[in-house]
């Protein structure tokens, strides 16, 4: 209890005289002649190693076991741990080349951004062929009409071959254009 005061009573003087100094991520108190201008660290032990990174809150880990979050006192010698924060690369800092504290980057991790099928050069291809099939598809309909009226009005046996023909053309486009649409309406749906 008596060393509780101690360090009360000193970090009251401290704080009163503005010796608190920004250190590394870490609140450093600076002692007088005390222990020889060391630093004291408030919330870790005289070897710990203060680990902060940015953005805070990110998760430590030693093997499989969770140590903690950061801003976090490690003691010195715990070696190699991993810290991870979702959205953000995991990476594995090694606590024994640090003295007082360190300050870990967290790198953004963007996720994969698929890209949507009305994106893709496809998409393009296929809605082209659509309505060009469309067109011809209606001007193959169109003259082979034409071509009825003519056999109708004449009779001859040529209008009729070609209205056949261009009716035949004219289904042939439109298949092939019905299944553009269904080639089209299955990747909508996929997405």
């Amino acid at each position: 209890m008596n060393l509780f005061i101690k360090i009360l009573f000193i970090s009251l003087l401290i704080s009163a005289s503005g010796l608190f100094a920004q250190k590394n991520d870490s609140l450093l108190v600076k002692t007088g002649n005390a222990a020889k201008n060391k630093p004291f660290y408030l919330s870790g032990g005289v070897n710990d190693i203060y680990l902060n990174s940015t953005p805070q809150d990110a998760y430590v880990y030693k093997g499989d076991s969770l140590l903690g979050h950061t801003p976090l006192f490690l003691k010195s010698g715990t070696g190699v741990v991993l810290l991870e924060k979702p959205g953000y690369k995991g990476i594995e800092f090694n606590l024994s080349l640090q003295r007082n504290s360190a300050t870990v980057n967290l790198n953004f991790e963007y996720p994969a951004i698929k890209e949507k099928f009305y994106q893709k050069p496809i998409f393009k291809i296929i809605v082209g062929s659509v309505v060009a099939l469309g067109a011809a598809s209606a001007y193959l309909k169109l003259k082979a009409d034409r071509h009825y009226e003519n056999y109708l009005n004449s009779g001859s046996n040529n209008e009729l071959k070609s209205t056949r023909k261009y009716d035949l053309l004219s289904g042939l486009s439109f298949g092939a254009l019905q299944i553009n649409l269904g080639i089209l309406l299955y990747h909508f749906l996929k997405d």
